[in-house]
């Protein structure tokens, strides 16, 4: 059983990422594939997860769509597709090499699509690493921090591959387009 705290922030990202789920969806790190149950008929979805059991009992569990068990950090998706959007929810920051994923990303976006990642801020994940002590987060989550991304980390890691932040919602504010 997950701790309490894992499921409402899980939860909550995917909360936040819904609004921006239209057309085609690409999930970096699809985990169970909630986001599935906020698509419509029309929608093709695609899910990318690192658990190979996990990618098994999806294909399963949801014949509909399509999942593929990659290592983001080194492996080559290999998708004959665009996508109108791209999620990597609590993702990025356990990666070692995001380079990879991103270059990647850039490329199988439409050039009207987005990208949406959710990710600890360096206070958020201090906060994770305490909650994951009291056993009110998973505690692997906490320890696989590869490296958490302040606003500045972030937009220079997205620019340097060619993307534009017009988002950005922090634990303390919201940043839009004529902000960045």
């Amino acid at each position: 059983m997950k701790p309490l705290l894992s499921s409402y922030l899980h939860r909550k990202r995917i909360q936040m990422v819904k609004p921006h789920l239209e057309g085609d969806i690409l999930d970096i790190g699809c985990g169970p594939a909630d986001i599935t149950k906020f698509l419509n008929e029309e929608q093709y979805y695609c899910g990318i997860e690192h658990n190979e059991a996990l990618v098994g009992e999806l294909k399963i569990r949801y014949p509909q769509y399509e999942f593929y068990y990659k290592n983001v950090d080194k492996e080559e998706l290999n998708l004959n597709r665009k996508f109108d959007a791209i999620t990597m929810i609590a993702v990025i920051e356990h990666l070692k090499n995001p380079e990879n994923i991103l270059q990647q990303c850039y490329n199988l976006l439409r050039d009207d699509g987005n990208l949406i990642i959710t990710t600890p801020t360096p206070l958020g994940g201090k906060i994770h690493k305490i909650d994951a002590k009291l056993g009110l987060t998973t505690r692997e989550a906490a320890e696989e921090h590869q490296k958490l991304y302040s606003y500045e980390d972030m937009k220079s890691l997205l620019t340097s591959h060619g993307f534009k932040i017009y988002i950005y919602i922090s634990e303390i504010r919201t940043w839009d387009e004529s902000d960045v």
